[in-house]
């Protein structure tokens, strides 16, 4: 379970972890736990390959796209956004790195996700993993193949068993 030889960090990061766990009433399982840590991994991983952007950093190139404020947009499902860190963040990979245009598919995939009752956190995790409705491909890497990737998302959210 442990490192061999855990780091200082890593040592460090643990004697915080047990120590926040000592105020915790209620206790959480061990399965919250696990999710939360795994969320934040997952997160961590998709701000680093992709970088987050704060409202001020797409407030120019969203109001000159759709004369709309980023907010705005968030509220009306038409950009993917989410807390993070007490932040909303928008993942820069919604938007085209070409031409810095938001994704057509993203309104309909954000469709997708209210429909099923999705919040935008998971949906921009779906986005990141391996589907199998993309052949193991990650969604994120055919946002410009509209028509794919939202079938995709309405295959996988929408999934009956």
């Amino acid at each position: 379970m442990y490192d061999q030889h855990p780091s200082p960090k890593f040592e460090a990061s643990c004697r915080d972890l047990r120590r926040f766990f000592e105020y915790l009433d209620p206790m959480v399982s061990p399965e919250t736990a696990a999710a939360i840590a795994a969320t934040e991994q997952a997160v961590r991983a998709m701000n680093k390959e992709f970088t987050f952007f704060s409202e001020l950093d797409i407030t120019d190139i969203v109001i000159a796209e759709t004369l709309c404020e980023p907010k705005d947009l968030l509220r009306d499902d038409k950009l993917l956004g989410f807390t993070y860190r007490e932040n909303i963040v928008y993942p820069s990979f919604q938007f085209d790195g070409r031409t810095g245009k938001r994704y057509e598919s993203i309104p309909l995939l954000l469709s997708v996700a209210r429909q099923y009752k999705i919040p935008h956190k998971s949906l921009a995790q779906w986005l990141c993993d391996p589907s199998g409705y993309l052949d193991g491909d990650r969604p994120v890497d055919h946002l410009p193949k509209t028509d794919r990737v939202v079938e995709a998302a309405t295959g996988h959210y929408g999934a009956g068993w």
